[in-house]
């Protein structure tokens, strides 16, 4: 991959974007790693860089010993000519490898706008948009604000992560790692899912109407919760990231975030 890579670096703007390798980034030896997660923003590496909350998750993940998460950003269309041209997936930028060989690639629902930009990164991965299509893993799963409105994605996501992610993402990671160790397929595995307060999976619900044919809300399809939110009670248990990862493109904001209250 690093090789296919170098050959069209020289041809994009802002390389740098795609390389990976800043400081304080994590690349663990892979004979140690069995749950592979993509943190993925849909969006251009210099707005990406600027979330506080992919240094949250980053920080979190990593500590995981036998977890790895990586970092996507959407690349920008001179990049993504080249992938397409070249038959290259789009990537991890910590280890190179294509996202279609992750065990779960999650995005960070900011803003509508970049909804579109998530199809086009699953496009590039080689993945099916649409979550039907896909039998098997990655599993992709959205969190963030978008996805408290998660029904205008609903086809085209396999679970969502209603609320705060800084506990559930590691019953996630748990949950996923234990479904590959068994070999469980993705329905099994999103049935476990199901089941931790805070996810969402659209295919076990239905939406359901009155009698003059309005929406009302979801229901289950059997004996599934209904969906709520996840908050964390106690954030003393999750300090602010202690190994920011510093980029080597200037971000759209360039400063130090310090979150200091949250709700």
């Amino acid at each position: 991959m690093w090789d296919k890579l170098q050959a069209i670096l020289p041809y994009v703007e802002k390389p740098a974007r795609y390389i990976g390798n800043e400081i304080n980034s994590v690349a663990k030896a892979q004979e140690e790693v069995q749950l592979r997660f993509a943190l993925a923003f849909p969006d251009v590496y210099e707005i990406g860089f600027s979330y506080m909350g992919f240094q949250i998750l980053y920080e979190i993940i990593n500590s995981i010993p036998w977890a790895q998460a990586e970092r996507v950003f959407a690349p920008w269309p001179d990049m993504e000519a080249k992938l397409r041209e070249h038959k290259i997936p789009l990537y991890g930028l910590e280890t190179k490898t294509g996202l279609n060989a992750f065990d779960i690639i999650g995005f960070t629902l900011q803003y509508e706008l970049g909804y579109t930009n998530l199809l086009n990164m699953l496009d590039l991965a080689g993945l099916s948009p649409h979550a039907r299509e896909r039998t098997g893993f990655p599993l992709i799963i959205a969190g963030g604000p978008g996805a408290l409105n998660p029904e205008p994605l609903a086809d085209f996501i396999d679970a969502f992560v209603l609320g705060e992610g800084e506990e559930i993402v590691t019953e996630i990671a748990e949950t996923v790692a234990e479904a590959k160790k068994q070999g469980w397929g993705k329905d099994k595995t999103l049935k476990l899912l199901a089941a931790i307060p805070g996810i969402y999976v659209p295919k076990f619900y239905a939406p359901a109407y009155d009698a003059q044919g309005s929406y009302i809300g979801i229901k289950p399809l059997g004996s599934f919760p209904a969906p709520k939110k996840r908050i964390v009670r106690d954030f003393a248990s999750y300090p602010l990231p202690q190994k920011l990862v510093v980029p080597l493109v200037q971000p759209v904001h360039d400063r130090v975030s310090i979150e200091i209250c949250r709700g």
